[in-house]
């Protein structure tokens, strides 16, 4: 026994959405790539996944400005974590600065095997391995033991170990050294 008759739609198909409130172009302003980009990451010095902890990482505020990246640690660590709302944050007290060239530098992410949902997700590091300096001198290259390990950790310091305050943010920050490095690879080939 039905009381009411069932409704039969007027149109086929649901209407289109149309949202007019978004832009339809982007300013450039935004995503301008000759202009630098700086912004806050933690880094840490040697990355092992089984002992990361986020509190063993300490903060810098990195500025990625062509070919060039350079990482300013403060005297105190800000939030390791974003807050809702927290706006710029000014840089005050560096003690260390530090510059790197991008040139011949790669970018990846650890550890390898990842599943896709956990790629961007900030407990990971992005890393960038900068060019290894080629042997001055033919002694150089043969080793011992002993001097294997001398390289490992020789290894390590070519290696920055990058956490984003956000998921979203290391996967920009990751796009934007990408960027980067591509740009400075293809001029260097000119």
């Amino acid at each position: 026994m039905c009381l009411f008759p069932p409704i039969r739609p007027t149109h086929r198909f649901l209407p289109k959405f149309e949202n007019h409130n978004f832009p339809q172009q982007v300013p450039k302003s935004l995503y301008d790539p000759a202009l630098p980009v700086k912004g806050w990451l933690n880094e840490i010095s040697c990355y092992d996944a089984d002992a990361y902890h986020v509190s063993n990482t300490s903060s810098v505020f990195v500025t990625l400005d062509g070919s060039t990246m350079r990482l300013q640690t403060p005297l105190k660590n800000i939030s390791r974590r974003s807050l809702h709302k927290e706006g710029n944050i000014p840089v005050t007290n560096v003690v260390r600065q530090r510059l790197f060239d991008l040139t011949l530098a790669t970018v990846y992410l650890k550890p390898d095997g990842l599943v896709k949902k956990r790629v961007w997700s900030k407990k990971y590091p992005i890393c960038v391995k900068f060019s290894p300096k080629p042997p001055d001198s033919p002694s150089e290259i043969d080793s011992d033991d002993e001097n294997d390990s001398a390289r490992k950790t020789e290894a390590d310091k070519d290696v920055l170990y990058l956490f984003g305050r956000t998921d979203r943010q290391k996967e920009e920050w990751f796009y934007r050294i990408q960027r980067q490095i591509n740009l400075s690879n293809r001029e260097m080939k000119r």
